[in-house]
């Protein structure tokens, strides 16, 4: 009797380290993804503009309203929750582009951490472990515009992911529904009318779980104020500011645009969402997993649980409700990964219930997956005006390019973060009547200045010049 106790808890042990070294491991490779990203160039759009609008805002000593250039932006109609991470992540690593994205890659190792340990508690260790293996074969959330991107995304699906598992956690205590609640305001306060998407799926898990009844009505009004109450704070600040305008345009734009027309050329069929799980290896795997546990949940006509409802509840509003929309972006369905992994993990715990070494097999294949799909996105990239940018050494100057005069975002970034520039629009002819400026322009248009200039830099592709 004793010799079994022991074994049992060799056994017990051994999984336990086991199962801290293997997240260990994978917590070290998310932390390396975000140091490599700390080197790509700055991409235009999205994460330039974020940049631009952290950065601008500490300039300009403004923590309510975002600006672009010197003027307040009403093109990137978000709150201010991505732009506060991004500040900090200024403050604390410097000016640069790992402070840029260091809040992206923190918001992927607590994604990682938060969701394997909710498996552990509810599957096991082993089903732990499988799901940082799943993790880091989601290649989609490591290629653009989330982890390795100084954007809004990596933050909102950490604040969605809390959300929704503290939403299935009612479960266990009523209580986590004021978190759940919580999380919403900071998913608005992020990425906007973004957040909605957890309406219906919080409304529908509450519906088929008989939820209103668990949580009773003094936990609904709670979990209304804990929604509301940060959101209604934010908007008598900003209100303060400029009143209804950035309002109107949020809504009239981000809003009624987006889901009406296909604005920015982003035209993409219907079926986008659903083929697109498709097209990610990792995700892929988990709809197989998914398929063969819901199969053999109704072959042994078992409920579903708690846990299962809430994730399909999750997936399907997100799918369902960004197809209505008519601007399709790929990153819109990211939230879906996340409820797409913990059902895979359902399933392989019913497919591997007689034994658990057939885990062994799936979590393999997800790791070769990783393998190959992870090189891709370490691919080294460059971008040869950044730099020469990066390269140059004149601080606080004003600063024209070359062409019709408008800079690119991620460019425009670049000059701010490493030069503190004032980068101006206007091009040769505005830079003609400006003795005081700087001119960035290829060396092949050197020719074509007609004034007498100083070239004060140059590499093989730009140069920097001033007046004589």
């Amino acid at each position: 009797m004793g010799n079994a106790k022991s074994q049992i808890n060799i056994k017990q042990t051994v999984s336990f380290w086991l199962a801290w070294f293997f997240m260990i491991v994978v917590i070290s490779v998310v932390v390396f993804l975000g140091i490599r990203g700390s080197v790509r160039p700055i991409a235009d759009w999205d994460e330039a503009r974020h940049g631009v609008n952290a950065y601008e805002m500490l300039r300009q000593h403004n923590y309510i309203a975002n600006y672009y250039a010197g003027s307040l932006d009403y093109w990137n109609l978000k709150p201010p929750i991505s732009y506060y991470a991004i500040m900090l992540g200024y403050k604390i690593f410097g000016y640069n582009a790992f402070g840029l994205r260091f809040f992206s890659a923190l918001s992927c190792v607590l994604i990682a951490i938060i969701v394997s340990l909710f498996i552990k508690k509810r599957y096991g260790g082993g089903y732990s472990i499988a799901s940082l293996l799943i993790f880091i074969s989601f290649d989609f959330l490591f290629a653009g515009h989330c982890f390795l991107s100084g954007d809004a995304d990596a933050i909102f699906l950490l604040f969605f992911t809390i959300s929704i598992i503290a939403m299935m956690k009612t479960e266990d205590n009523p209580n986590w529904i004021y978190l759940s609640g919580l999380m919403f305001a900071l998913c608005f306060l992020t990425k906007s009318w973004h957040a909605f998407v957890l309406v219906p799926t919080i409304f529908f898990y509450l519906v088929f779980t008989n939820g209103f009844k668990r949580l009773k009505w003094h936990r609904i009004l709670i979990f209304f104020a804990c929604s509301i109450a940060p959101i209604l704070i934010w908007a008598i600040a900003r209100f303060q500011f400029d009143g209804f305008k950035f309002f109107r345009l949020m809504f009239e734009y981000d809003l009624l645009n987006r889901s009406s027309n296909a604005i920015e050329g982003h035209l993409n069929p219907a079926p986008f969402y659903f083929l697109l799980l498709t097209w990610c290896w990792g995700s892929f795997l988990c709809l197989i997993f998914m398929a063969v546990g819901f199969y053999l949940k109704c072959a042994h006509k078992e409920k579903f649980s708690y846990v299962e409802i809430g994730c399909l509840c999750a997936m399907l509003s997100n799918l369902l409700l960004f197809t209505l929309s008519s601007t399709r972006l790929d990153w819109y369905v990211f939230p879906c990964f996340i409820p797409l992994l913990i059902l895979a993990c359902s399933g392989l715990s019913k497919l591997c219930k007689n034994s658990r070494w057939f885990l062994l097999v799936p979590m393999c294949v997800f790791l070769l997956v990783a393998i190959h799909t992870m090189p891709p996105v370490l691919k080294k990239k460059e971008n040869t005006m950044q730099n020469f940018i990066n390269s140059l050494d004149v601080q606080s100057a004003e600063i024209y390019m070359y062409g019709e005069g408008s800079w690119a975002q991620g460019d425009l970034l670049c000059a701010e973060l490493k030069l503190d520039a004032t980068c101006l629009s206007g091009g040769v002819s505005a830079f003609e009547n400006d003795q005081d400026a700087f001119l960035i322009l290829p060396n092949e248009n050197l020719k074509e200045i007609e004034f007498e200039y100083v070239i004060v830099s140059q590499d093989a592709n730009f140069s920097l010049i001033k007046h004589a």
